[in-house]
């Protein structure tokens, strides 16, 4: 399963992520509204608080004896931190839906004690955010669709006016053969059939 940094909406097998919680599907699409969360200015190194080790692995792996390998280097500096970021995002329906959860016991352990309060905020920004959304696709979609039928109909056409030239060509070519196959066995070129007009 991705979740990717750079767009907040991907496309997978929805069944298989349907029943996340925080996930808005529609069709074969979904959106993770999570992922547009940032965190107050003030609360630096999450990864440190959902992590507390990271640091010392990234030493280790930055030691003479260390792990060079990419899958180290990968893991230390780019999934762990993003995992973190993942874990607070996504706490935010966690502590709700499933308060006796040791995972949202953890949460609201090491996050900042302003985190309940944070994570109530983003949820209603996020429900806010999305009915706005819901609300222009709904106005787009005809539209959309509209220009997707109108290019579809230029592609059919221009498909089949190439189509209709490559037969030309084609009897061009055979012709040019045979009068070429003709002339070398010395069958005079009045004999021919004229040679078909490509256009």
């Amino acid at each position: 399963m991705t979740r990717a940094r750079c767009s907040d909406t991907q496309e997978l097998r929805y069944s298989l992520l349907y029943a996340r919680d925080g996930r808005i599907c529609e069709g074969d699409k979904y959106f993770v509204p999570m992922t547009s969360i940032k965190f107050p200015t003030e609360w630096e190194n999450v990864e440190s608080r959902i992590f507390p080790n990271i640091q010392a692995w990234k030493n280790h792996a930055a030691s003479l004896g260390g792990d060079k390998s990419k899958a180290a280097h990968d893991l230390c500096i780019c999934i762990l931190p993003f995992l973190a970021e993942v874990v607070v995002q996504d706490g935010i329906y966690w502590i709700d839906a499933f308060p006796d959860h040791p995972i949202s016991a953890f949460i609201l352990r090491v996050m900042p004690t302003n985190y309940k309060l944070w994570a109530r905020d983003q949820q209603r920004i996020l429900l806010k955010e999305h009915t706005c959304k819901k609300s222009r696709v709904r106005e787009l979609n005809p539209a959309v669709q509209a220009s997707y039928d109108n290019v579809h109909a230029e592609q059919s056409v221009i498909r089949r006016e190439q189509e209709e030239q490559k037969e030309r060509t084609e009897k061009v070519l055979a012709n040019q053969h045979m009068l070429i196959g003709m002339m070398q066995c010395g069958q005079p070129a009045a004999t021919l059939s004229p040679l078909v007009n490509p256009n």
